[in-house]
């Protein structure tokens, strides 16, 4: 039993080593994890059809209702997903898979729930591209980056930064990556940002709102290969 043991270990090693040497554009494997055994796998993937927008939308609604499991359970879900495709025909326009402007990617990871085929989305981000403005350069600006609770520090909201770098760096010639955080109340955040290179940019105080509301617009500069 144990060799048996061992040597099933083996052989998932070997397959996530296969994984990480494949090279796949559209969704790219990551490994995380600390312990013996072998880790768990998390692959980026860029949204390109509409089953993929379904995903993104249900990891969303969940994320703003603060982590809880409400449509976590197969049924809940299927019906929140039912729900949204038949809504689908007015909103899919501004998807890039409907020939929109919005990009987005999302991070999956094998899960016991049953109504993704046993995968489950742990983070997603959505991206515009931005033509030059002011001081700022051609550049991609992401927005909504969520990674999900549970699965944070493990290095997941740094692999959706990097697939959102990559693509504007080969795809769209952008020679930067913008964004609008929360400086004090999403210090996490900005440590995350501040970790892979990005830096204040601009302060931006929105006077009207009933709390002082402090906004940063920070930046990262892409070095051309």
């Amino acid at each position: 039993m144990r060799s048996s043991n061992l040597l099933l270990h083996l052989l998932h090693h070997l397959l996530q080593v296969f994984l990480s040497l494949l090279f796949l554009p559209s969704a790219t494997p990551f490994s995380i994890g600390n312990n013996n055994h072998a880790p768990p796998t998390f692959q980026i993937e860029r949204v390109t059809t509409i089953e993929q927008v379904l995903d993104v939308l249900s990891f969303r609604a969940q994320s703003i209702r603060h982590g809880c499991d409400a449509i976590d359970d197969d049924e809940s879900n299927v019906l929140f997903r039912q729900k949204i495709r038949d809504r689908m025909p007015q909103s899919i326009q501004r998807f890039e898979v409907g020939g929109g402007t919005l990009i987005q990617f999302l991070a999956r990871m094998m899960s016991s729930n049953t109504s993704n085929n046993g995968v489950v989305v742990v983070g997603a981000v959505d991206v515009r591209y931005c033509h030059p403005e002011g001081a700022l350069p051609s550049r991609v600006h992401l927005k909504n980056l969520k990674v999900r609770h549970g699965y944070r520090r493990k290095g997941i909201g740094t692999a959706l930064l990097k697939a959102v770098e990559d693509m504007g760096r080969t795809e769209l010639d952008a020679q930067a990556v913008t964004l609008i955080v929360e400086r004090k109340q999403n210090p996490t955040a900005v440590r995350l940002y501040e970790r892979v290179g990005f830096v204040l940019q601009e302060d931006i105080q929105e006077g009207f709102m009933i709390q002082s509301f402090i906004e940063e617009i920070s930046y990262r500069q892409i070095e051309k290969e």
